[in-house]
């Protein structure tokens, strides 16, 4: 059997020319163009003819009803109302990642993403918020951009470093556009807040830190897990992802 070989471009103008014929062919004739190439991209057809992030980002859209799809695209639009997150999604997007997207109602988390196999389980779409599947599609964002991906931190040193990155970004953008702080306990809350606002300046995130600013990260960081076995801190292992998202982004300072 001969197999066309497309990049995923060559997919999405393929797309583009079968939609203007029978679309149940063209879905069809696409998902055996992704299966031969192994270009995950199963949904071609909106509306209006155009993907919406949430198609770009399902591998699979059987998985997830209509109405679950079109809650995780409204929490797309939150998540893009900002710069980091924008920079994130595109990111994804036009690096061609995508993941098979499950429920599963009897997880702890609201959502929970698999470096292993690249899934994100949800429990529940309808109640799940935007900031939840931010910092899960940051963590498969980390997970691309480490050397070697984030797998090997799992239960080892560096694991409390891999969940802690996000909580530091997501205070640096509530910072500058409000929402909730999630990077320390109540009790050292407000140096805390001082410091993520010096920082950011309240407008705008940091290119880098600098080596004081790196030492009070890893303070905060063993104050918020508080020698949790469970959660182990690598020295060694610096938030560079923050700092590609933000190199890829419209909003450093």
């Amino acid at each position: 059997m001969n197999v066309e070989i497309l990049t995923r471009s060559a997919i999405i103008e393929k797309c583009a020319i079968l939609n203007s014929f029978n679309q149940t062919f063209a879905i069809n004739r696409l998902k055996e163009l992704t299966k031969e190439n192994g270009i995950r991209l199963n949904l071609c057809f909106s509306i209006d003819g155009k993907l919406t992030e949430i198609e770009y980002l399902l591998f699979d859209n059987t998985t997830l009803t209509p109405a679950q799809i079109a809650a995780l695209q409204k929490l797309l639009n939150q998540i893009t109302s900002n710069c980091i997150g924008m920079a994130l999604i595109n990111s994804l997007i036009n690096n061609g990642h995508q993941f098979d997207f499950s429920i599963n109602n009897s997880i702890n988390s609201q959502a929970f993403y698999n470096a292993t196999d690249n899934t994100i389980t949800l429990r529940d779409p309808s109640q799940l918020t935007s900031n939840s599947l931010m910092e899960e599609l940051y963590h498969a964002y980390q997970n691309f951009t480490y050397p070697g991906g984030t797998a090997q931190y799992a239960g080892k040193s560096g694991n409390a470093n891999i969940e802690y990155e996000f909580k530091v970004l997501n205070d640096m953008i509530s910072s500058i556009y409000g929402g909730t702080t999630l990077g320390n306990t109540a009790t050292n809350m407000d140096n805390y807040k001082k410091w993520i606002g010096s920082l950011t300046n309240y407008t705008s995130v940091p290119n880098s830190f600098n080596q004081t600013q790196y030492s009070f990260y890893f303070i905060y960081m063993n104050e918020f897990y508080q020698n949790d076995p469970n959660h182990i801190i690598n020295y060694n292992l610096y938030p560079t992802t923050i700092f590609s998202l933000i190199s890829h982004s419209e909003c450093s300072n």
